[in-house]
């Protein structure tokens, strides 16, 4: 029998299989960047969406950027690939349709993440006001119940600007009484539109108000750059918990790199060190969705230099498609097919049933409508 660990790596290396491939058999590296950042601005209605998306690379091909560097090259980029200088040129667009299909070849996997900040705004009403550790009308088992807050959440999208501008305010200077004047609001509009449970349940968060605002001036200054109040975090956090159940399944190690972003990084660190050092254990919700403790397969989370990294640079293209088709979609202004070229090959991240590569932190009405044109190409 062949000893084929002493033989030269079919990659092309020069060195023996047991020093090259071989070492990198079932290890994958994560690269992502992000699309969108307004940080706890969560009003910017210019860009709807934030958009944290990544490839999940073999190991085995690492080294093998040749291809992205003639994609530079073709476009006359000396540096960085960056999708927010190239996206408004066709060629570009047309460089990226063949370099996504060759990121497919050589068997990398889009994941991504988008959020809707106008549904992050609904979606910390509730988590805000309908806590039961800050509110008397509910009972700690609403904690795990996230269907009926999905359905609250849906209602709350739907109401005045007014009122969640308000709310996010308040909520951003973690004041009390400006907290309690909007709960009142927000009560008053709920009646009257005849959500008359809702109503009550916001009521319910001013006999706590104050220890609540408290709790959550406190958890503010424990990160840096008002961390604990941008969207970016529970984006993130979401995607770690979608990162490690793919490894779990396809039973591989996993290595995230995120493109440099100073403004976060001590928080990301920090939401990564809790999930993945944490004892082993999973929360699980109403709907049959988790949350998991320790990771057993993201083993290692660090932040990279995209004008280094030419895989960097192509997670940053990734997510800057993204970010621009939804946005386009959300403001009915897709004219462009070649925005739908490129999202091709995505489309199997959009609707994998065994494993979730994509998530979608959005309405029902904003998901379906980026549903009914996805299919479409």
């Amino acid at each position: 029998m062949t000893n084929t660990r002493n033989q030269l790596c079919s990659c092309g290396s020069g060195l023996k299989f047991k020093k090259c491939c071989l070492e990198h058999q079932n290890k994958y590296t994560v690269f992502c960047d992000e699309t969108g950042n307004s940080g706890s601005n969560y009003l910017d209605l210019n860009q709807p969406f934030f958009v944290i998306a990544g490839w999940v690379v073999p190991n085995t091909i690492l080294k093998n950027t040749a291809f992205l560097d003639e994609c530079a090259s073709s476009l006359g980029v000396p540096g960085e690939l960056k999708s927010s200088k190239l996206l408004n040129r066709k060629k570009a667009r047309q460089e990226f349709i063949s370099l996504f299909e060759r990121l497919n070849e050589l068997g990398c996997i889009p994941v991504f993440i988008y959020a809707e900040k106008k549904y992050c705004i609904a979606a910390k009403v509730i988590d805000t006001l309908l806590d039961p550790k800050y509110n008397n009308q509910l009972d700690d088992w609403f904690t795990y119940d996230n269907v009926t807050k999905k359905a609250f959440i849906e209602k709350v999208y739907l109401f005045p600007e007014e009122l969640l501008t308000s709310f996010i305010h308040a909520y951003k200077d973690c004041d009390a009484e400006k907290m309690t004047q909007c709960i009142l609001k927000l009560s008053d509009y709920a009646y009257s539109i005849g959500l008359d449970t809702l109503s009550t349940l916001f009521k319910g968060a001013l006999s706590k108000i104050e220890s609540n605002m408290a709790s959550e001036k406190a958890a503010n200054k424990r990160l840096p750059n008002n961390a604990m109040a941008a969207i970016n975090l529970p984006v993130f956090a979401s995607l770690i918990q979608m990162i490690e159940p793919l490894g779990r399944k396809n039973k591989v190690t996993l290595t995230l790199i995120h493109d440099e972003c100073g403004q976060f990084e001590e928080a990301y660190n920090d939401v990564f060190e809790r999930f993945a050092t944490a004892d082993p254990s999973e929360r699980k919700f109403v709907d049959g969705n988790t949350i998991t403790f320790e990771f057993q397969h993201l083993k290692d989370f660090s932040f990279g230099n995209s004008e280094q990294n030419r895989w960097l640079q192509a997670a940053d293209i990734l997510a800057g498609v993204l970010g621009r088709l939804f946005d386009r979609i959300y403001h009915d202004k897709l004219q462009n097919d070649e925005l739908l070229e490129l999202v091709r090959p995505l489309i199997p991240s959009f609707f994998r049933q065994d494993i979730d590569l994509s998530r979608s932190i959005c309405s029902i009405s904003t998901v379906n409508k980026i549903y009914e044109v996805i299919p479409s190409s």
